[in-house]
């Protein structure tokens, strides 16, 4: 999207008409509540817009394998985001707009970064990118309980765990190429955009009730490197050549294992979107921090052995996404759960022998971590699963054993 298209759309807003079918009682006031959120609404909007324009700037200029690789995870990432949001708008029966309000500072900074080139361009564009996500995530946070619509609370509360780690990825990437990343350490706090900003609410709006109580997001253990960090002496210490090579010749199982990671981060979105039950969502919604955890660790592995790696999957996963998509609320919880028993004792059996035959000492040592956070994975697939009435045993015996095959 050209900086003309994004000023056009700011000039004069967005309308986003969907069909929309009648709502059921049980969110007809919950319309209401959207629309009464049009500004938090039209906020997320932009800074999606924002970043997926300098993700793509960053793409074509940048000469950093890392840099790329970030600018790479920023499109993927900011593009389902910003599906959400449009996915949300046409929930609600009704045309709906989303302007995109006054953007002359954020279209001036595209266009700055725009003219840079070289170390140069990679220096500005991560230290745009530790601060805007610093903001993103005090945002979110803020916005998470002021908002009035369930719905929007929950979008917001979903992008977190995805803001943290684009946070903390912009931190380790920026510390390589020499960006200024101290506004996300804390060592150079800015009275831009703090936290305090954005007001606390005054009343809690419960969320829409649903058909069995939900279970509480602090059951789930908190996801691998939930929060931002500057790296640690193991991350930064170069890597020797011979190290390098070693891991390139396990190269195969390094884009198996983003694979992996990518799929499960899909499919959670769908969970999110899709699910009509609480819990499943609450599951979706750890899974995605999760592997999205995932996905940094090897990207970050794969950086600083000079191995170009990005997010994606084959057509075999796409399928299961497919799948997914094309079920109707009914029967998909259960569906979803039974996707999740077989996928995590797939990976569990394939880190298990594949993992620790790898060559080398850093793949083998991540697979061993992984491998543990697949089991709980697995384990809590199984526990919610028996609730939902999923026959794991069955669900086992139809597993696809192929599919680490042309995925």
């Amino acid at each position: 999207m050209s900086i003309r298209t994004l000023a056009a759309i700011a000039a004069g807003g967005l309308v986003m008409t969907l069909a929309g079918a009648p709502l059921s009682p049980l969110y007809a006031q919950e319309r209401t509540s959207v629309e009464a959120d049009a500004a938090i609404v039209r906020e997320v909007y932009t800074r999606n817009l924002v970043e997926l324009r300098l993700a793509e700037i960053a793409r074509k200029k940048s000469t950093n394998s890392s840099v790329k690789s970030f600018a790479e995870r920023m499109r993927t990432d900011h593009l389902a985001m910003h599906k959400q949001v449009t996915s949300l708008v046409g929930q609600n029966g009704q045309p709906y707009r989303v302007g995109l309000g006054k953007m002359e500072t954020q279209l001036a900074e595209v266009k700055q970064i725009e003219k840079l080139s070289g170390s140069q361009f990679d220096q500005q564009y991560m230290s745009s990118m530790v601060r805007h996500h610093q903001d993103n995530v005090s945002y979110s946070q803020a916005m998470a309980n002021a908002a009035r619509s369930a719905q929007v609370r929950t979008l917001l509360a979903n992008s977190l765990p995805v803001l943290r780690q684009h946070l903390s990825l912009a931190v380790q990437v920026g510390n390589q190429v020499g960006a200024n990343t101290t506004v996300a350490t804390g060592q150079n706090p800015t009275t831009q955009n703090p936290t305090t900003q954005y007001p606390a609410p005054q009343t809690q709006y419960p969320a829409p009730p649903t058909q069995t109580q939900p279970r509480t997001p602090t059951q789930y253990p908190v996801p691998a490197q939930s929060a931002p960090s500057a790296p640690a002496a193991s991350e930064t210490t170069p890597v020797s050549r011979e190290d390098a090579k070693e891991f390139k010749k396990d190269s195969k199982f390094v884009r198996e294992a983003m694979a992996d990671a990518t799929l499960e981060i899909r499919l959670a979105q769908v969970a999110q979107n899709k699910s009509p039950q609480n819990n499943v969502r609450q599951l979706a919604q750890w899974l995605q921090g999760e592997h999205t955890a995932m996905q940094n660790r090897w990207l970050s592995l794969a950086s600083r052995n000079d191995m170009k790696l990005k997010p994606g999957f084959g057509p075999r996963h796409n399928d299961k996404v497919k799948r997914l998509e094309k079920l109707s609320s009914a029967e998909f919880d259960r569906a979803y759960l039974t996707m999740q028993i077989q996928n995590n004792q797939d990976y569990m059996e394939y880190f298990q022998k594949e993992g620790q035959a790898t060559r080398s000492a850093q793949v083998r040592n991540q697979a061993a971590k992984d491998l543990t956070m697949i089991r709980q994975h697995l384990k809590e697939a199984k526990t919610l699963g028996a609730q939902m009435g999923v026959d794991t045993t069955a669900a086992l015996k139809a597993r696809n054993y192929s599919a680490y095959k042309n995925n």
